[in-house]
C-alpha cells in the first residue's frame, strides 16, 4: 500500500513538473519558410471564407431586422 501511495505521489509530482515547463519557442526566420510550410496557411482558407460569409449574413440580417423594427415603429405611431 505504501508503494502504491509513493508511486502515485511521485507520478503526480513528475506530471506537474512536466506540465509547468514552458515549451521552447521555435526560431523561424522569414527566409527559412519553404514551400512545404506554405500549404499550412491554405488549410484555414476555407474557414476564413466561411467566417467572412457568416459576417456578411449577420450584417444583412441586422439590416433587415432594423428595417423591420422601423416598419413596426412607424405602423404603431
Amino acid at each position: 500500500m505504501k508503494f502504491l501511495t509513493l508511486f502515485i505521489q511521485s507520478s503526480l509530482v513528475l506530471g506537474l513538473c512536466c506540465a509547468c515547463k514552458k515549451p521552447a519557442e521555435p526560431k523561424v526566420n522569414s527566409a527559412s519558410v519553404t514551400a512545404e510550410s506554405a500549404p499550412a496557411f491554405k488549410i484555414a482558407e476555407h474557414q476564413r471564407q466561411a467566417l467572412e460569409q457568416a459576417k456578411q449574413v449577420e450584417q444583412e440580417l441586422s439590416k433587415a431586422s432594423e428595417a423591420h423594427q422601423k416598419q413596426i415603429d412607424e405602423a404603431t405611431k
